[in-house]
């Protein structure tokens, strides 16, 4: 027990020197970081959401409009949240679909999406096409009618999803 406590006391004396505060404020000092830390995460968010607009605006101009709808098929080479991405592309679009993929150390990341007025019109499942799709990336996939999630190891296969997707989507009924 009084070794227990020696260790106790060393691990507090090396936390206040780390944290550069006297003892009796130390866990003022703990809170306070902690409450920074949250701050930062937030500011962090608002980013991530701006830069996802703007790529998803950016995006959404290079959708080619083919068969009746708006078709984006892309591999993004930014290391940001697909699926907010994603949203951030189809959001108050009536006659959106696509996929976006990425690859991120030795790993694909994919993510499909229908405007629900499209998915609907079309009579379009894009859980159940992610599922077939993601099978070129060796990998799992699926989700709803309107947006899935998916992903594979393949890497080296992506561009032949992509191909594959695109050549798909544009076919829709």
């Amino acid at each position: 027990a009084l070794k227990q406590a020696q260790q106790d006391r060393e691990l507090l004396e090396e936390m206040r020197n780390q944290l550069k505060s006297p003892k009796p404020e130390l866990l003022d000092r703990i809170t306070q970081l902690q409450e920074d830390l949250k701050k930062e995460r937030q500011q962090r968010e608002r980013l991530e959401d701006r830069v996802g607009s703007f790529l998803g605006t950016a995006l959404r101009q290079n959708a080619i409009f083919e068969n009746g709808c708006h078709i984006l098929v892309k591999k993004v080479e930014e290391n940001i949240d697909l699926k907010r991405l994603a949203h951030s592309v189809y959001d108050n679009q009536d006659d959106f679909v696509g996929l976006l993929a990425s690859v991120i150390e030795d790993k694909v990341t994919l993510v499909a999406f229908a405007s629900p007025t499209l998915a609907q019109k079309r009579n379009l499942h894009i859980g159940k096409k992610l599922g077939e799709w993601v099978k070129i990336v060796g990998g799992k996939g699926g989700g709803h009618q309107d947006f899935a999630q998916g992903g594979g190891s393949f890497v080296n296969q992506v561009d032949q999803l992509l191909t594959t997707v695109l050549k798909d989507l544009k076919s829709l009924p």
